[in-house]
């Protein structure tokens, strides 16, 4: 999903939805690899990253070469809050770009 933002600024957003009470992450904004989101992740989820300290309980993942795969267990609060604020947000699913030096 790509949406213009100003003259010469995109924002470029990943693809995540519910599945009962996790998050399947589907495609990543441009410019996140998968190893990186993975390692952002296991900061959640392990409490150390502050933003989304203990907000989930697990992930499981399954990509191939081409597709990414997270599912993600939330506590229902933390779904609740996420569900409310959008998805995107609490997921960092966006990257803006500029194109101004192309």
């Amino acid at each position: 999903d790509i949406e213009q933002v100003s003259n010469d600024r995109y924002k470029i957003n990943g693809n995540n939805h519910q599945v009962n009470v996790s998050v399947r992450i589907t495609e990543l904004p441009i410019r996140v690899w998968t190893q990186n989101y993975k390692e952002s992740l296991e900061l959640w989820i392990s409490g150390t990253d502050k933003c989304q300290a203990g907000s989930s309980y697990e992930y499981k993942e399954d990509h191939t070469t081409t597709t990414v795969d997270f599912m993600v267990k939330l506590s229902q609060t933390s779904l609740r809050d996420s569900l409310e604020e959008g998805l995107e947000k609490p997921f960092k699913m966006s990257t803006t770009i500029g194109t101004s030096n192309m």
